[in-house]
């Protein structure tokens, strides 16, 4: 009995001349008759079925990886407690500074080149099947790469673990701007707490997606689709004050005014702002009375 190996194909196809028909289950409990060495789509990850004989032999001539890998998260897959339950074979090693990169929101995360902008994010070691199960969450399919929601990028960087020379990101293939969910930035802010990281980055990029918003139809849809939820709201350019400070605040500005008020009013209304103490004993309150109590005085004008 021949036993067959599957393999995630990520690079060019193999050809592999056999005229083996398996039996492959789907989801659903339903079943498909497949000639070993053909290609099943699904959930936008492609398989290849040959016997395990070959497997190794294949994945040389195809370029399929099958050892671990480094994956740079900066967004969502951050948060450990998510990555656990989407890619449960994968290991945290640390945090990475990316040079020359710049976090923005989309809707969602995402990074764009930027000459002195530095972005924070954490490493994994994701195995084959890891990278299958990102690609799937990260809408990327690898027959056509630029038509799902991201793309890959391997960047070259000194100094990663394992002895590795580059790392594999995401990137997204949209070009809008726009907040991200109340919900999805909370996710985020938990990963920079599990990484230890800094969240300046991170409430920059807040700050500018409210201030440059510019949607295009992906957004759009994207935001359509979830049930328009809640936007994170644009962070304070100081800190936010409680409701008890603000009414204080209020409180000592109207008793400012009150104050510089009766200041104008004494300069520049009060008839008796240039009486003599005297004058004011009299009860001198007006002009005519003034000038009366100087001639009754004798004081010429």
């Amino acid at each position: 009995m021949t036993t067959f190996t599957k393999l995630w194909v990520l690079k060019s196809p193999v050809q592999v001349a056999a005229g083996t028909v398996l039996t492959v289950s789907l989801k659903g409990g339903r079943t498909k008759e497949v000639p070993v060495g053909q290609f099943i789509g699904q959930r936008g990850a492609n398989y290849l079925y040959l016997p395990a004989a070959q497997a190794d032999d294949a994945d040389a001539e195809a370029g399929v990886r099958s050892e671990p890998m480094l994956y740079f998260a900066y967004g969502s897959n951050l948060n450990k407690k998510q990555m656990a339950r989407r890619c449960p074979a994968a290991v945290p090693l640390g945090k990475l500074i990316m040079p020359n990169t710049q976090l923005v929101f989309r809707g969602v995360a995402d990074v764009i080149r930027a000459d002195g902008v530095e972005c924070p994010g954490g490493i994994w070691r994701i195995t084959p099947e890891c990278e299958a199960a990102l690609d799937r969450y990260e809408g990327f399919d690898p027959d056509y790469p630029d038509r799902g929601m991201y793309t890959k990028e391997y960047v070259r960087v000194a100094g990663l673990p394992d002895g590795a020379t580059e790392i594999m990101l995401y990137v997204m293939n949209s070009s809008g701007i726009y907040p991200p969910s109340e919900y999805y930035f909370d996710v985020i802010r938990q990963g920079y707490r599990d990484f230890g990281l800094d969240t300046a980055a991170l409430r920059m990029a807040l700050k500018h997606s409210h201030d440059e918003k510019r949607p295009t139809h992906v957004e759009r849809k994207r935001t359509r689709r979830m049930g328009r939820p809640a936007l994170a709201p644009r962070p304070a350019g100081k800190p936010v004050q409680s409701k008890a400070e603000r009414k204080a605040d209020k409180k000592a500005a109207r008793k400012a005014d009150r104050k510089a008020d009766k200041t104008a009013r004494q300069m520049y209304r009060d008839p008796q702002a240039d009486l003599t103490p005297e004058q004011r004993r009299r009860k001198i309150t007006n002009l005519t009375e003034w000038l009366r109590d100087r001639r009754n005085n004798g004081i010429k004008h």
